[in-house]
């Protein structure tokens, strides 16, 4: 459980959809939670996601060149109103 009275790092796992080029998929993702003064959070995650998850195809001619494989790199905050 995270106190957003008190300041401090968490760690969590969250499980949500993943809309990407038009195709959702569930996803299980670790995420990092810094919970700073007046209830303001810090959310950072860093997942990778395989490119035919999401129907992408890479033309022949560039496999060689694009990576099947993509990082994603997560960066929000939010204030909590409650």
């Amino acid at each position: 459980m995270i106190n957003l009275s008190k300041p401090g790092d968490y760690e969590a796992d969250v499980d949500g959809k993943l809309l990407i080029h038009g195709v959702i998929s569930s996803r299980k993702i670790r995420i990092k939670i810094k919970v700073l003064q007046n209830k303001i959070l810090e959310v950072k995650s860093v997942f990778i996601i395989p490119l035919k998850d999401h129907a992408i195809e890479i033309p022949t001619d560039m496999q060689d060149k694009i990576a099947r494989m993509v990082g994603i790199y997560l960066k929000t905050s939010l204030i909590c109103k409650n």
